[in-house]
């Protein structure tokens, strides 16, 4: 997500080299704004890795818990097996005592003698029972813990997969509606899918800029303008608008240097439209260029060039709730 500072810097330094071009700064005033630029751009990139990088420890966190949550079912089973053990060996006990006292009422008179070798017998069951009866009791306590344990970490799996499928019901929502807001740019260089648990709006050069340009055309302004109409609607949702270019080096273009700068000014020319509507908040945006290096067809042809030279904007969930429940 854009930091606001860093989007002023970055209309800060357009505006700059700006002037440059019409003579108004230096050119070591210029080579300071180029390489502030670059430390946005990269800054900008960090970030995003950072969150991506979060989103997967998220997702790893819940097979961990779906992992300790078999664990302890295994646990369990095995404890029922013991508990089960141990009430059957207090049965036996019992009958076993039952079953000396029944034979001292039967042997009273065959003298002293036998009467203590079995009341001997009969106190050292009475001591087996007690400690096989202190054993039944501390393994129920165990039990009684490791479900406790279960149901808290079920409890956990089933707020993270509620959210995770309420963001997914969201996005789908989402999809149709910026689908059936932008039907009448089908064919035109516009396309919208679903990847990852995220929307893509990928929209081509030949709508939104003219070759080489950085300003977005009339038809790629209200197309852009009818998305936010949809956008402002969806205030749980994060977007990163990302430039793309083909490999064909630029020359002649005065201070843009390479497709590097290209992709970054076209997403920010992007972010400027979006942020004309006034129900989007600049903090919900993150502007990035990716160059030439993430193409999404062949650069040996006219049509797979087409294809890269375009603007996608990336439309992913707050991941708030999920950090929140991972922290309990």
């Amino acid at each position: 997500m854009i930091i606001k500072n860093s989007t002023l810097k970055i209309l800060l330094i357009s505006l700059t080299l700006n002037l440059i071009l019409n003579g108004c700064v230096s050119k070591k005033k210029y080579d300071e704004l180029a390489d502030e630029l670059k430390r946005c751009k990269e800054g900008a990139a960090i970030q995003k890795r950072d969150y991506e990088s979060r989103l997967e420890d998220f997702e790893n966190e819940i097979s961990k818990l779906r992992s300790e949550s078999v664990r302890l079912r295994s646990d369990t089973a095995r404890q029922s097996g013991e508990l089960r053990r141990l009430r059957g060996e207090t049965k036996k006990l019992k009958a076993e005592k039952d079953d000396l006292e029944n034979r001292l009422d039967a042997l009273m008179q065959k003298g002293k003698t036998e009467i203590g070798q079995i009341l001997g017998e009969l106190k050292e069951r009475e001591t087996q029972l007690k400690i096989a009866e202190a054993d039944l009791e501390e393994k129920q306590k165990l039990l009684a813990k490791t479900m406790a344990e279960i149901a808290a970490k079920e409890s956990r799996i089933q707020e993270l997969e509620q959210i995770l499928e309420e963001q997914k019901n969201v996005l789908r929502q989402l999809l149709s509606r910026i689908e059936e807001a932008l039907k009448g740019y089908t064919g035109k260089g516009l396309r919208v899918h679903e990847k990852d648990g995220k929307v893509y709006v990928s929209l081509e050069e030949q709508l939104l800029f003219e070759s080489g340009k950085t300003e977005v055309k009339p038809e790629g302004k209200k197309a852009l303008s009818d998305l936010a109409k949809v956008l402002e609607k969806e205030k749980d949702i994060s977007l990163l608008i990302e430039g793309h270019t083909d490999n064909v080096p630029l020359s002649g273009l005065g201070p843009i240097k390479d497709n590097w700068d290209l992709s970054v000014l076209r997403a920010t020319s992007v972010t400027r439209i979006i942020l004309q509507n006034p129900n989007i908040s600049p903090i919900r945006i993150t502007s990035a260029g990716r160059g030439e290096f993430l193409p999404v067809a062949s650069n040996t042809t006219a049509e797979g060039r087409a294809q890269n030279r375009r603007t996608e904007i990336i439309i992913s969930p707050k991941i708030q709730d999920i950090i929140q429940i991972l922290k309990k």
